[in-house]
C-alpha cells in the first residue's frame, strides 16, 4: 500500500496540536490566582461557589478576599496581598483581579483607577454600574443605561419569570441559580458584545458593561 503523506501530515499536525493543548493546560493549572473584590459577601460568594466546583489540588491555587474596599484603597489592599505573599514561603501569585463597580465614583475616580490596575500588571473585572448586570446577562441581553439600583428590580422581575422567588443580593446560592436557570454561555457572549458595542470609550463611559465574564472564563478553563 502506497505511503499517504497527506494523511501523515494531518496526523502529525493532530497529535502536536493534542500536545501543545496539554502542555498550555498543564501550565494553566499551575497557575495561582488572586481575585480581590470591592464587596464582602456579594462578589466573593459568587467567586467562592466557583472554587468549591474546582478540581483538587487546584483549588488551593485560587485566593479570594473581600475587603469591603474601593477604588484606590481595594487596588492598595490587593498590592498589600502580593506583597505579604511575596514574604511567605507560598509560590507568588501569577495573576491578580480587582473585582469592583462605578458605584457613585466620579469619571476621574474611576479610570484613574483602571489605569493603576493595568500599571500593575494586574487585570480588571470592572462593572458599570454593578455587579448584578452580570447576573442580567445569564438571562438576557441588556444596552439600556439604567441606574445601579434598577439593577435589582430587573433581577426581581427575571426571577419571578422564572419562578425563583426573589433576589437575594449576597445568596450564596446564586451561582447555582444562575448555572440551573440562566445560561453562562450566553451571558459571557452578551459582556462581549457590551464591550464592542462601546470600543475604545474609557471604562467610566462604557455603560453598561462589565469584564466579569473575562474572569469567569479564565476560571473556567480549570475546571
Amino acid at each position: 500500500m502506497a505511503f499517504d503523506f497527506k494523511k501523515f501530515l494531518e496526523k502529525t499536525k493532530t497529535e502536536a496540536n493534542k500536545k501543545g493543548t496539554r502542555k498550555a493546560n498543564t501550565k494553566k493549572l499551575r497557575e495561582f490566582i488572586l481575585i480581590v473584590c470591592e464587596g464582602t459577601k456579594t462578589e466573593p460568594n459568587y467567586f467562592t461557589a466557583i472554587k468549591k466546583r474546582l478540581p483538587k489540588g487546584v483549588v488551593d491555587k485560587l485566593v479570594i478576599k473581600g475587603t469591603g474596599r474601593n477604588t484606590n484603597s481595594l487596588i492598595k489592599e490587593a498590592v498589600a496581598h502580593v506583597e505579604a505573599r511575596k514574604k511567605s514561603t507560598a509560590p507568588d501569585f501569577d495573576q491578580i483581579w480587582i473585582v469592583f463597580d462605578r458605584d457613585a465614583f466620579s469619571k476621574k475616580q474611576v479610570n484613574d483607577a483602571c489605569s493603576r490596575i493595568n500599571d500593575l500588571g494586574f487585570s480588571s473585572a470592572f462593572s458599570n454600574e454593578a455587579f448584578e448586570l452580570w447576573y442580567i446577562l445569564h438571562f438576557e441581553y441588556l444596552d439600556a443605561k439604567i441606574d445601579r439600583k434598577a439593577y435589582i428590580k430587573y433581577l426581581n422581575k427575571i426571577f419571578k419569570k422564572h419562578k425563583l422567588g426573589k433576589y437575594e443580593k449576597n445568596s450564596e446560592d446564586i451561582y447555582e441559580i444562575l448555572e440551573n436557570h440562566g445560561d453562562q454561555t450566553k451571558a459571557i457572549s452578551h459582556a462581549s458584545r457590551l464591550l464592542e458595542l462601546h470600543g475604545d470609550s474609557t471604562p467610566y463611559e462604557s455603560q453598561p458593561s462589565t469584564r466579569v465574564h473575562q474572569l469567569v472564563a479564565l476560571l473556567n478553563e480549570f475546571m
